[in-house]
């Protein structure tokens, strides 16, 4: 800057004002100071005669400018253009180059997000998952996470942890199931829908002791059948067999012996509460039978022969008592018959039928 004054105060001395000039617009150009203000500081340091730019624009006087000035004009235009050209061209290179750069960048964040990122979070949100099932330790849960997570990571430990669950949830319930040690409690474990549930032959165990215990407290026919029904291979089912016979026994000689004691003391009512409404009475002398009787036609001819008799009396002997099949029984016994008026002797066979938890004759024959 300081030669470029140095130059400005010889431009006004000089001769070769022309080349002074040139030199100054070079440096000017170099220096960036603007043209037209060199120019008119040029002019103010002239005379009128050798000014460089007049009212009317340029002009050459002495100095030839013209044509310098517009070859300079258009250096410096074309300079601007391959300028502003490379600068164009500069930036759209740029702009390739970095999109070249980044495709192959959002490959790599997407190839990154979907098999690292995504992964490491869903392994993530899965170990929390697991963490939470661990610490809750049921069945359940064990269930719920290999459906959440069919694929998991955790999925042959979660199915082990889960038969581990089930043994320990099974003996929990079955240990529950024991304290409480009722009927009902052991029904309800059998027939759960658990498949693992180890116990169940265990639980049948303990309803064959109940139903046995509450058989042999109640001690009649009908509980010791109920019990053979229900287990037709249970520990207790000879016995109970043995009973219920001895007890049907008992229990039919019981109504024979009451039902002819009905008939001895000429009660209607008590005679035909032994009888069940198929009743049919018959009689038979050698090879000759007489015509049966229904019910009420023998409870007819009955009530006559009360009328008519002051008195009854019957006498058994050998009675004997079979047990058929489906609650069935036969009675067979010697009878002999005395009255006021009438007299006789013969082989009496009584059938009978388990009704409505009772026994009922349903047939009578005699034979003389």
């Amino acid at each position: 800057m300081k030669e470029f004054i140095k130059l400005i105060k010889e431009y006004k001395t000089t001769k070769n004002k022309k080349s002074y000039f040139l030199v100054l617009l070079e440096r000017s150009v170099k220096i960036h100071f603007p043209i037209y203000s060199l120019i008119q500081l040029l002019n103010s340091i002239s005379n009128d005669s050798n000014k460089i730019i007049s009212s009317e624009g340029w002009i050459e006087k002495d100095f030839g400018l013209k044509k310098e000035k517009k070859d300079f004009e258009k250096e410096k235009a074309e300079l601007v253009k391959a300028k502003s050209n490379f600068k164009n061209e500069k930036q759209k290179n740029l702009l390739l180059k970095r999109s070249y750069l980044i495709i192959p960048v959002v490959v790599s964040v997407f190839l990154i997000v979907f098999f690292v990122i995504i992964p490491i979070y869903k392994s993530s949100e899965e170990n929390k998952y697991w963490d939470r099932v661990c610490i809750e330790n049921t069945m359940v849960s064990y269930e719920k996470y290999i459906n959440h997570y069919p694929e998991g990571k955790h999925v042959n430990e979660a199915l082990r942890k889960q038969d581990v669950s089930n043994e320990k949830e099974d003996e929990n319930t079955w240990n529950r199931v024991v304290r409480t040690n009722t009927k009902k409690s052991y029904l309800n474990y059998i027939n759960s829908n658990k498949k693992d549930a180890k116990y169940k032959e265990d639980a049948k165990e303990k309803l064959d002791e109940i139903d046995w215990t509450i058989a042999q407290n109640q001690n009649t026919y009908v509980f010791y059948k109920n019990y053979i029904n229900l287990y037709p291979n249970g520990r207790h089912v000879v016995e109970a067999n043995i009973k219920k016979n001895r007890i049907a026994i008992q229990d039919i000689n019981l109504v024979v012996i009451s039902w002819i004691n009905c008939w001895q003391e000429k009660d209607l009512n008590c005679f035909n509460s032994f009888i069940s409404n198929d009743y049919t009475y018959e009689t038979a002398t050698g090879d000759k039978k007489n015509q049966s009787q229904d019910k009420s036609k023998r409870l007819s001819n009955l009530k006559n022969q009360f009328d008519k008799r002051s008195f009854i009396r019957i006498t058994v002997n050998n009675m004997k008592i079979k047990l058929l099949e489906d609650k069935m029984a036969i009675a067979n016994y010697s009878q002999k018959y005395e009255s006021n008026n009438w007299n006789d002797e013969g082989l009496k066979t009584i059938y009978l039928k388990f009704i409505n938890n009772e026994w009922k004759i349903y047939k009578d024959i005699f034979e003389k």
